[in-house]
């Protein structure tokens, strides 16, 4: 493995070390407050080490991400390098459980002291609301006696808070990014010339502008009163007075124009957005990705085991997939094959719509008995195994189809 792996792999479980030491302290110290009943004295604290179970997860999560990715980079791994992978994926997420697990406890424990003093941040909460609610009282008194009313309306001021902070802008990174894009290309005219030809081009398009002709520039990068008064924002940028409004002339509407033009649209496929449960792009095969998808299920099999029954029943009705995990060290065959389906299922829910299906009549596809999208078409008489004469649709040049075949 590279030193980028290892280094990574180090970091997972240096991690993981802190956090299951301080588990192991924060679950003593809960067990000593309830054995004393000193749960109202040391409300802060355990409120405390309920943010602290939210947080862990996340800063595990991430190591472990970055870990993974690492991993998959590589060209030359073997059966015994994934294996260890997984075992740092287990681990991690079997600390994760033991969070939330302590977190149950951590806030039944809050809530079972009801009497006032039980929850320990009520009086830091409520001091907090009370503060937000005179500074917003503050300002919207200010606002309304600032209102003025003139011959052309009524004016008013902005509702600025006192001491309030600049608002920030991304300037500084931008200018980093653009500086480092300088020094990669600098020695690449060509490269160079297609940037500035693309610019060019935009600016004489008018799809970009020069800033200084920008009118939004003063709510984003802020004015002084003096500079405003006479700001492009009154008037807009200067080459919208250089056109002759009165030459324009209506364009003629056209039926069959406008009829065909709105019959592409509707065939046009746009890229649905990436808010699938597995980025695919991650991974150079489909069982890489499967292994994880199984991981993810075991854990959330695992974190819903202090869930009422009623809410197990409505993840498992939710993940039909939950039903065919194991406890076993090693991933069974069933979770594979049902992994799997989960992401051809994922896949066709954000590729596949009633316009496709329409559209390919030929191909007769149909959901079969797993909600799976499957052609129903030529092959069906073929002599050949059930699978074979009803393949499954995947969508052309996506990720799925790069890391299926």
């Amino acid at each position: 493995m590279t030193s980028t792996v290892r280094s990574h792999k180090g970091l997972v479980t240096k991690k993981n070390q802190i956090v299951l030491a301080w588990l192991e302290e924060s679950s003593q110290f809960l067990q000593t407050a309830q054995q004393t009943n000193t749960q109202h004295e040391h409300s802060k604290e355990l409120a405390l080490a309920v943010s602290m179970c939210d947080e862990y997860p996340q800063l595990l999560e991430v190591s472990l991400t970055k870990l993974t990715e690492a991993f998959d980079k590589l060209e030359d791994t073997t059966d015994e390098d994934e294996d260890r992978i997984d075992k740092y994926i287990e681990t991690v997420g079997e600390t994760i459980i033991r969070l939330h697990a302590h977190r149950s406890n951590l806030k039944k424990t809050l809530q079972e002291d009801n009497t006032g003093k039980s929850t320990g941040t009520e009086e830091y909460a409520g001091s907090q609301q009370t503060e937000i609610q005179r500074v917003n009282d503050e300002v919207l008194k200010r606002f309304k006696e600032s209102i003025e009313k003139r011959e052309d309306g009524y004016y008013v001021r902005l509702p600025w808070k006192e001491n309030h902070p600049d608002l920030p802008d991304n300037k500084a990174l931008a200018l980093k990014r653009l500086k480092k894009v300088l020094e990669i290309y600098q020695k690449d005219d060509e490269i160079l010339q297609a940037y500035d030809n693309t610019f060019t081009d935009q600016l004489q398009k008018g799809v970009i502008e020069e800033t200084s002709e920008n009118p939004a520039d003063c709510g984003s990068r802020g004015l002084t009163a003096g500079a405003l008064s006479d700001h492009t924002w009154w008037k807009g940028p200067s080459f919208i007075n250089k056109v002759d409004y009165a030459t324009l002339t209506e364009i003629e509407k056209d039926e069959e124009v406008i009829t065909a033009t709105m019959d592409s649209i509707a065939h046009i496929s746009t890229e649905q957005p990436n808010d699938q449960i597995i980025d695919l792009t991650r991974y150079s095969s489909l069982e890489k990705a499967q292994r994880v998808l199984v991981y993810a299920l075991r854990f959330i099999g695992k974190s819903s085991i202090h869930f009422t029954e009623e809410r197990k029943t409505e993840i498992q009705r939710n993940i039909p997939a939950l039903k065919a995990m194991s406890r076993s060290q090693n991933i069974t065959g069933a979770e594979m094959h049902e992994s799997r389906m989960c992401i051809i299922r994922d896949h066709q829910k954000h590729y596949v719509d009633e316009h496709l299906i329409k559209s390919q009549k030929e191909l007769n596809i149909r959901e079969d008995e797993q909600g799976v999208l499957r052609c129903y078409g030529r092959l069906k008489k073929a002599d050949i195994s059930l699978t074979a004469r009803t393949p499954i649709y995947i969508a052309p040049k996506t990720a799925l189809i790069s890391i299926y075949l």
